[in-house]
């Protein structure tokens, strides 16, 4: 056997023997840091180059000891931490790293120890595959970390902008549209049941803040389970019929979006720590108070857990009612929900913070708790209000009850109908130059060339769009404004439909062409109406009657437009369907070949639109 083999035999059974020197449990709880953990993997990889580099060398071997000791004690001083929220996702991550790069020095010893290099490089991929995973939780965190952050960075807008920019980072690559159908279809595998895809953005947005700061994982599950239960729900038209039910929802909405608010302007200049954790607290009262007394109130009523109208469980007030949910099986979906946070939020001198704990003075006897725990339990009652909302919210929305944003709480949250608009058009390729809003008027400028119809219209039709008129340009444009009915448009779209003829179809785009103007003229033009007049009365030449009624449409449009000479051909077309003169009927059918294909009719277009609604 080759000597450097056996001697590096000899070494890695030398690691293995002051290892077992070495304790194999490590006192104390200690969170290991993500540096610490990839610190570990670099420091085993430069050990391992070295030992098989000096075949083992007496150096290099303390070098793989040292390494393999001080990745044990980082796990099992982690692994003995309490985890908890809102760093609970990266001590996760932490921990699993660190059982992966635990295993390496075993992946390692066969390829150490191989008697032939073929046979070391065939052992080295299962151990090169285990270190290219070792660390690889932490840089996913990382990476949903920086959408978390952004979501959590006031300087970047309002909350609805930063959970945009959140989404966007979370799923790069994708317009808004996207990201909110990807976000229904995932969701739908995940829970069991439709999601719409105002629902799937939201879905998506929850669960980039959950991976990083809450317990994703239970998350999920509570989301599921509500779901389903929600859906098949037969309660739940029965309780959206009180109108105090749909109503509480939207107070619900507005008060967690002020709450919210509220508490980030504390954060923004508010340094002092035992300051921040009494709003930490005050924020769950007001929390559980102006939004969960909602939630608490519709799931008993759905769970039968409770009969009485809406508005008298309201009065019954959160704590007692979310007693009633933690009292039955809907229990694991409310964890967070104890009235003792709520209380202490609520009187002055509830609570008292203290060298890293908090007492809780109403309870007896009086309990005392970790600032940590404290925060932990905060985030799991905004982790279960989040998923048990959510699922509520989906519930609904599939059953077809709206529940409605006012425009005062839309503009509140900075997601106001034109700002969404202005949203939407910033995720186009164009680029997006200027939006103003004024009386009545939303104006916007793009970058880019070409028309802008389509983005102008479907703009238009978005459920978001409110105004009497849009105007959308090209940058720089100096063409006529088109002007275009929005009413007349939607008309056009039902003819596109699979059950109308390609005869209404070119009746319906040729009456929208009629109704738009073209800055103070008219858009229709006699090309439009031969081009018409030609596809139509060359059916007509070859007997088709069928086509009779419509072109007595384009006439009408045509006389309305004072083009007569349009009207002097129809005429023209329908005395010799009659008189079947051969060679008059080839010549007028070659006119008519000639209008077809020289000339055409599309979709109204300019770089510069106006849409009136």
């Amino acid at each position: 056997m080759n000597a450097n083999v056996v001697r590096r035999r000899t070494s890695v059974a030398q690691v293995d023997k002051e290892l077992g020197k070495r304790p194999s449990q490590y006192s104390g709880a200690q969170e290991a840091l993500p540096s610490q953990a990839l610190a570990a993997v670099e420091s085993f990889c430069g050990a391992i180059g070295i030992f098989a580099e000096t075949d083992g060398s007496p150096a290099s071997i303390e070098l793989v000891v040292d390494a393999v000791a001080t990745i044990e004690r980082l796990r099992f001083r982690h692994d003995a931490i309490q985890m908890l929220r809102p760093d609970l996702a990266l001590a996760r991550a932490i921990s699993k790293t660190l059982a992966q790069v635990a295993l390496l020095w075993e992946a390692y010893k066969p390829v150490l120890t191989a008697s032939t290099l073929l046979e070391s490089q065939q052992l080295s991929a299962t151990a090169q595959a285990l270190l290219d995973d070792a660390g690889e939780s932490i840089r996913n965190h990382n990476a949903r970390a920086e959408a978390a952050a952004i979501f959590e960075d006031q300087a970047a807008g309002n909350l609805s902008e930063r959970a945009l920019k959140a989404i966007r980072i979370y799923r790069p690559g994708l317009s808004l549209l996207e990201v909110a159908s990807m976000g229904a279809t995932e969701a739908s595998e995940t829970v069991g049941v439709p999601v719409a895809d105002a629902l799937g953005a939201q879905y998506l947005t929850l669960i980039a803040v959950a991976e990083v700061h809450l317990d994703v994982d239970r998350f999920r599950r509570v989301a599921s389970e509500a779901a389903q239960f929600c859906h098949e729900n037969e309660l739940l038209p029965v309780v959206a019929a009180a109108p105090e039910a749909v109503q509480a929802l939207v107070d619900g909405n507005r008060a967690y979006a002020e709450a919210i608010t509220a508490f980030e302007a504390v954060l923004q200049y508010e340094k002092d720590e035992t300051a921040l954790i009494r709003r930490i607290i005050k924020l769950h009262s007001e929390i559980y108070e102006g939004v969960g007394l909602y939630q608490f109130v519709w799931y008993s009523l759905l769970a039968g857990l409770k009969t009485r109208p809406f508005d008298k469980l309201v009065m019954d007030g959160a704590t007692n009612i979310a007693k009633t949910l933690l009292e039955s099986e809907l229990a694991p979906w409310f964890e967070g929900s104890d009235a003792y946070l709520r209380n202490a939020g609520q009187h002055g001198g509830a609570f008292s913070i203290m060298d890293g704990e908090v007492v809780f003075k109403l309870k007896a006897p009086r309990e005392t708790m970790r600032v940590e725990e404290v925060i932990d339990a905060v985030f799991t009652f905004l982790e279960s209000l989040a998923a048990t909302s959510w699922a509520l919210s989906n519930a609904l929305s599939n059953a077809g009850i709206e529940v409605p944003t006012p425009d005062a709480d839309a503009a509140y949250i900075g997601m106001s109908r034109f700002k969404s608009a202005v949203l939407w058009l910033s995720d186009k390729d164009e680029g997006l130059v200027r939006a103003d809003e004024r009386e009545g008027a939303w104006e916007f400028e793009i970058g880019g060339i070409g028309g802008v119809s389509e983005i102008a219209l479907a703009l238009a039709l978005a459920d978001l769009a409110s105004p009497d008129d849009i105007y959308l340009q090209r940058q720089g444009a100096t063409d006529p404004w088109l002007e275009m009915p929005l009413a007349t448009y939607i008309t056009h779209l039902d003819t596109l439909s699979v059950n109308s003829s390609p005869s209404e179809q070119l009746i319906g785009l040729l009456k929208l062409r009629a109704s738009c103007r073209l800055g103070s003229k008219p858009l229709v033009g006699s090309d439009d109406f031969r081009y018409a007049i030609g596809v139509l009365g060359l059916f007509i030449l070859n007997s088709d009657v069928s086509m009779i009624r419509p072109i007595r449409q384009v006439e009408a449009l045509a006389r309305e437009a004072g083009d007569l000479d349009a009207v002097k051909l129809i005429h023209k077309i329908l005395l010799q369907s009659r008189a079947k003169d051969r060679h008059a009927s080839q010549k007028l059918q070659n006119q008519l070949n000639e209008y077809v294909r020289e000339l055409g009719m599309n979709l109204p277009e300019s770089p510069r639109v106006k849409i009136r609604r």
